[in-house]
């Protein structure tokens, strides 16, 4: 059976709004980091550098880590775990992590020839380190949950953390955030593992599982006055037959044949006409975290629009973008040529001027609007990255790879060796 791992935490740390920027920064053909002015900060070392904000519901609370991945051939990576401009776990054969401020998981994929319950071909394990890159169990595990009896993940000293192995194997131990280790195991390779909160005022944490004996536990957890983590109860019960337990219904997970990009001028807007219906698209060619990475392309395709959103009109052979349904002009007809384009949690345009490249961002009624003024193709990476008003961008290069990274400004970062 697989499990899906639902991970319950809220996050802490510094003003989101004050901390330092730190962006992939590209010499020559490898990527290091640097700070916002460019100031490098680590040495170019890797063929890429992806990164990933933690959302909280605070957003003074949001944080970015980055991954750096050396690329040794079509199979295989190596990847780093990098904070700010510090490598935690470096060269790892890892294809992801995630990351809560507390714990750092590195998951693992391995190809299978033989499908699993789900249909999927490919076998994952993870190691769990402290933010620190210390290993905190002794074995790899298929899956970790990390579970607390209450709403105030930030201020709790201590957490419980599930695991599974292989062979659906569970086992609930105690973490000190403290003192960054295990100190207490509840159980270990049970054969069955359950867990539902507390409905009233979210107090309290229940969870099921089998001894040796197969006989069936219920534990109650709570907190005390401390924040640490008190096992209230011990019941014995009697659980109920699961009669979908043993269900194995196969289905068919084909691999998909990826597309080849196709040429964007295979999508140009006929300029003869007075508007346009359909917009060429630019995208980003998807790929799965379960292999290895490999550099960023753009795919291009055509998006159909409706007038009363957004339709492209042409004047004096130059394109804007209007809507019927409030008689508004978008943007004015000034460019010569205009792509649909799917941004960070945004949509919106990529704008084409006198050969230089530029971008248009809306999210309901917040907007980002820069001006032509990059030889490459903009798309915004993240907006308010780090800093409130710091928008960070990649740069694609003529052959639609991925270059390097620019902030909204126009600084460009990257420099030859």
């Amino acid at each position: 059976m697989k499990y899906f791992l639902f991970i319950v935490f809220s996050l802490s740390f510094t003003n989101f709004y004050c901390q330092s920027i730190y962006v992939p920064y590209r010499v020559g053909d490898k990527f290091g980091m640097s700070d916002e002015q460019g100031n490098l900060v680590l040495e170019p070392q890797f063929d890429i550098i992806n990164f990933a904000t933690l959302f909280s519901f605070d957003k003074s609370k949001n944080e970015t880590y980055y991954v750096g991945h050396k690329i040794l051939n079509d199979s295989t990576n190596l990847s780093s775990f990098i904070i700010n401009d510090k490598i935690i776990l470096k060269d790892k054969d890892f294809n992801t992590y995630y990351y809560n401020n507390e714990m750092i998981e590195g998951k693992r994929y391995t190809y299978s020839k033989v499908k699993d319950y789900w249909g999927d071909h490919y076998v994952d394990t993870s190691v769990l380190f402290t933010n620190e890159g210390h290993p905190i169990f002794d074995e790899e595990y298929i899956w970790f949950m990390t579970l607390t009896p209450i709403r105030d993940y930030d201020t709790s000293n201590e957490i419980l953390i599930a695991s599974a192995t292989m062979d659906d194997k569970f086992t609930l131990s105690l973490y000190d955030k403290k003192l960054k280790k295990i100190t207490k195991t509840y159980f270990k390779k049970s054969s069955h593992f359950a867990h539902k909160f507390s409905e009233l005022n979210y107090n309290g944490l229940t969870i099921i599982y089998k001894d040796e004996k197969g006989q069936a536990h219920k534990l109650f957890f709570v907190y005390d006055k401390d924040k640490n983590i008190i096992l209230q109860s011990d019941k014995l019960i009697t659980l109920k037959e699961d009669k979908y337990a043993d269900n194995n219904t196969n289905y068919d997970y084909s691999l998909q044949a990826v597309e080849e990009v196709e040429t964007k001028n295979k999508y140009a807007i006929n300029k003869n006409d007075s508007i346009s219906l359909t917009i060429p698209r630019i995208d980003i060619k998807g790929y799965s975290y379960k292999l290895s990475r490999k550099i960023e392309t753009l795919t291009y395709d055509t998006k159909e629009l409706d007038r009363s959103f957004a339709y492209v009109y042409i004047k004096d052979g130059k394109l804007g973008i209007k809507r019927d349904r409030d008689k508004s002009i978008t943007l004015e007809a000034k460019y010569d040529e205009l792509y649909y384009a799917s941004f960070s949690l945004f949509t919106g345009y990529i704008l084409k001027k006198d050969n230089k490249y530029g971008l248009y961002a809306y999210l309901y009624k917040d907007h980002i609007f820069i001006e032509p003024k990059f030889d490459m193709i903009p798309l915004l990476a993240r907006k308010n990255f780090r800093k409130k008003g710091f928008h960070l961008l990649k740069l694609f290069d003529s052959e639609g790879k991925l270059f390097c990274y620019a902030n909204q400004d126009g600084l460009i970062y990257y420099q030859e060796k």
